[in-house]
């Protein structure tokens, strides 16, 4: 099973200079942390909007469950993106296809 090739991006204020973030992605049905990227912010003005994008990884979604990107800061979650990955039937999809 392929999760894709995604990208990632983040908006952020209030971010001072090296503040050093986490960008994981987790299998949550596991709790198992399946990759991660460190990033360091250099931001002199903490008003100001620091957006990021950057290219990951194909998801390692190995099987059907629960996993989530998360932005972590010295321990905690910032903010999280849920992903349900789900089981395909590829056999019943195509007999429900020829009665239709």
């Amino acid at each position: 099973m392929h999760g894709g090739s995604p990208f990632a991006y983040m908006s952020l204020t209030d971010v001072g200079n090296q503040t050093k973030l986490l960008l994981q992605f987790v299998n949550l049905t596991k709790n198992e942390v399946l990759f991660g990227k460190t990033i360091v912010l250099d931001c002199n003005d903490r008003l100001a909007t620091a957006e990021l994008v950057f290219g990951l990884p194909l998801l390692p979604i190995e099987e059907a469950g629960t996993y989530a990107f998360e932005v972590v800061c010295e321990g905690e979650i910032l903010g999280s993106c849920r992903i349900q990955a789900e089981e395909l039937d590829f056999k019943s999809e195509d007999k429900n296809d020829e009665h239709s």
